[in-house]
């Protein structure tokens, strides 16, 4: 009985100690956290394949292709950057700012210009949101073997 009683004591020491650090480890996203956004969700699963791919990029693991899949992780974190702030990459594209001052002083220019980075954004979105989730379909189940 006394063996059994050290035993969940350590096993409750050792989840405690776990959960520490995986708190820490999100701590950023657990404080933004809101249930309501897609994007809080979206975070928490970034940051856990931001460490995964450090650990595939550590001297800790010994499986096969464990670069490879750090690399894809990379560009699906990339692409979800660019689709996260997807009228800052279209401004980049375009070589100009998006004209905050449209919408008080509007002429036919302005909002041509607006209708230019409207489309440049959606554009930025839907292929960077595309990308990334055709790499997670065909490459997720491998990031973990």
């Amino acid at each position: 009985m006394k063996f059994l009683r050290e035993i969940k004591r350590i096993l409750f020491y050792n989840s405690f100690i776990m959960f520490l650090r995986n708190a820490w480890a999100f701590r950023r996203e657990l404080a933004d956290f809101r249930v309501f956004d897609y994007h809080y969700n979206l975070s928490i699963f970034c940051r856990s394949l931001e460490l995964t791919k450090e650990f595939l990029e550590s001297d800790k693991t010994i499986s096969e292709g464990t670069e490879e899949n750090a690399q894809q992780i990379e560009q699906f974190l990339k692409d979800i950057h660019r689709f996260e702030h997807s009228l800052e990459y279209a401004e980049a594209e375009l070589g100009e700012e998006f004209p905050h001052d449209c919408f008080l002083n509007r002429s036919d220019e302005k909002d041509a210009k607006i209708k230019l980075f409207i489309d440049k954004t959606q554009e930025v979105e839907h292929t960077s949101w595309n990308r990334a989730m055709d790499n997670l379909r065909d490459n997720l189940p491998g990031w973990w073997d």
